[in-house]
């Protein structure tokens, strides 16, 4: 058994529990979102989750909502009764500032899944490389020292492999990159079907809001188009910013356009040389 996962649990004063969901594959932007909380004890932990769950659950019965609450399972804008009961659930996580939300955008097209470069065409190799990227970089180092309790969607691993696998390269990555002790476990990673955790269908519809802006969705003119940009208009009236456009790392609704190491050392070797000529 590798030496990442026996390590003892290190004894953080803050719990980070992250949710983390991604949206479809097929399309050229590829996004993988987290919503994320901090606490310090597990008291506290299980008291904002079940706060939290609650309210959404009496909200979906009040509005007839049965079932998952997902972005792909948004009412057309012809359901009045139902869709309001969305903008009133995402309204839950609107006036609760202790939630966060931070995606990665990946356009396949310029780094696709199954590189034949980099991973011999495995998109399977191709969506954990980002997925721990996105969960390493794009969280456990923007706020480091914590404990950090990671839960995704269920996913299809193939045979004789798991979440464990993941879990083992988020850990590695983020104790190289945060220069983090390798005598303690920094994070557990599990997977939980969307039907059984409102966070996970909440960081769905977030998630699946932020692709469909990428993906040109703003410019469609369906009935279900229509209902989902009144809740695009939504997010983008309360942050005040665009759900097209990447935005600051440290927001509270985190939009990360990634781009490759390389990629990001030209440009900046470009900005300098455009100051040296000025």
């Amino acid at each position: 058994m590798s030496a990442l996962i026996i390590g003892q649990r290190l004894a953080a004063e803050y719990t980070t529990t992250i949710f983390s969901d991604e949206s479809s594959q097929k399309e050229k932007f590829f996004v993988l979102g987290a919503l994320y909380f901090s606490c310090k004890s597990k008291h506290d932990i299980a008291l904002h989750m079940g706060m939290f769950e609650a309210g959404v659950e009496k909200l979906k019965r009040n509005y007839g909502l049965f079932g998952k609450v997902k972005w792909e399972k948004v009412p057309a804008a012809s359901q009045v009764k139902k869709l309001d009961g969305y903008k009133a659930i995402l309204q839950t996580f609107l006036q609760n500032p202790e939630l966060r939300f931070k995606c990665m955008v990946v356009d396949t097209h310029k780094y696709p899944l199954d590189n034949k470069k980099r991973w011999r065409g495995d998109s399977l190799i191709g969506y954990l490389k980002f997925y721990c990227t996105f969960l390493s970089d794009g969280l456990m180092c923007r706020i480091p020292g914590h404990f950090y309790n990671i839960t995704m969607d269920n996913y299809s691993f193939r045979e004789g492999h798991d979440s464990r696998d993941l879990r083992e390269s988020v850990e590695g990555r983020y104790q190289n990159k945060a220069k983090q002790s390798r005598w303690h476990r920094h994070c557990e990673l599990e997977t939980a079907r969307e039907e059984d955790s409102i966070f996970l269908q909440f960081t769905d519809l977030l998630t699946g809001a932020v692709a469909f802006c990428w993906n040109g969705g703003k410019e469609r003119d369906s009935l279900r188009a229509a209902s989902r940009k009144e809740l695009v208009s939504i997010l983008e009236n309360h942050f005040k910013s665009s759900l097209n456009n990447p935005t600051p790392m440290a927001s509270r609704f985190s939009i990360w356009e990634f781009k490759a190491q390389i990629e990001q050392k030209d440009k900046r070797l470009m900005v300098r040389r455009n100051a040296t000529h000025d």
